[in-house]
């Protein structure tokens, strides 16, 4: 949690510097075990192990850009997902 958020604002820095744009922090994966296993089994970590914590950050990441994407009157995937991230 902590390197995502240092993380975050790193970006959010470089974002306001060279593009004017302020962005939300949209969320990070937690260090899960579950993961290289999958990793090394070749199969998506959300599909070998559905009830693991990194997977469930990547559904609530799914389920924030999804929401921001469906929102009606914002025309492009990148207007849509730059809107979003702008907050």
């Amino acid at each position: 949690r902590d390197e995502g958020r240092r993380v975050y604002e790193r970006i959010s820095t470089v974002c306001q510097r060279f593009l004017g744009l302020v962005v939300g922090d949209a969320c990070y994966v937690v260090i899960d075990p579950r993961v290289p296993a999958s990793v090394r089994r070749r199969v998506p970590f959300v599909l070998d192990a559905p009830d693991a914590a990194a997977s469930l950050c990547i559904r609530q990441l799914a389920h924030k850009v999804y929401r921001h994407a469906a929102e009606p009157g914002k025309s492009g995937l990148f207007r849509r997902v730059a809107a979003w991230l702008a907050g």
